[in-house]
């Protein structure tokens, strides 16, 4: 299974993305934080059971989810999807994203620049 993580404004456009691979039959689930500290490490956990890829999708440069995650949780993002040009993510964008990592043909590191 893969598994994304994302908190704040993103959230709209991977939800319905994530929907969309659903609706294709793609197991995939969303990890939506709200809270950094304390970072809630055992609820996260539990969630993460069955996740083989994990998927970190932000609008900054770093990627500063990711780094708190393996700082709490111990295991490295897979993959990042990162937008830092002040424009709002879509929904397309994020899907094209995540299907290319749905099939092996992404980088680790996936910039968004729809709108740019």
């Amino acid at each position: 299974e893969h598994t994304v993580i994302t908190w704040g404004s993103t959230l709209g456009p991977v939800l319905d993305a994530v929907d969309l691979l659903k609706k294709e039959g793609i197991s995939i689930g969303l990890i939506q934080l709200k809270l950094m500290n304390p970072f809630p490490s055992d609820y996260v956990n539990s969630l993460l059971k069955d996740a083989k890829t994990i998927i970190d999708i932000e609008a900054n440069y770093s990627g500063q989810l990711g780094k708190l995650f393996k700082q709490n949780i111990g295991r490295d993002i897979d993959y990042f999807i990162l937008k830092y040009s002040g424009r709002a993510m879509t929904c397309t964008e994020v899907y094209d994203s995540l299907k290319k990592i749905v099939q092996n043909k992404a980088n680790k590191r996936e910039v968004l620049m729809h709108g740019a």
